[in-house]
């Protein structure tokens, strides 16, 4: 579930958000992830969410994109310290 802003676009950023959020709701994405919720005849809502549940979430989010990134950095042959250190040096 990604969403790419861009700078160089036509469009405005509401409107990149809009159209990819949409597309999303749409593909039934973020109702997989529990962000919204679907209510036959009503239509969809934001989920209510608690602390507890929206840090699970973006534990969550934060891991499955650890997992594709990390595969990514092996393949340049980067180890683990290398990545730490490179994580320190851009994180701020």
């Amino acid at each position: 579930m990604d969403i790419v802003i861009s700078g160089t676009s036509d469009k405005p950023i509401y409107q990149q958000l809009f159209e990819q959020i949409s597309a999303q709701i749409i593909k039934g994405q973020l109702e997989r992830t529990g962000f919204i919720v679907t209510m036959v005849g009503k239509g969809c809502f934001v989920a209510r969410l608690t602390a507890v549940d929206l840090s699970g979430k973006r534990t969550e989010m934060a891991l499955d994109k650890l997992k594709k990134d990390i595969e990514y950095y092996k393949t340049l042959g980067l180890d683990m310290e290398e990545l730490i250190e490179l994580i320190r040096l851009y994180y701020d």
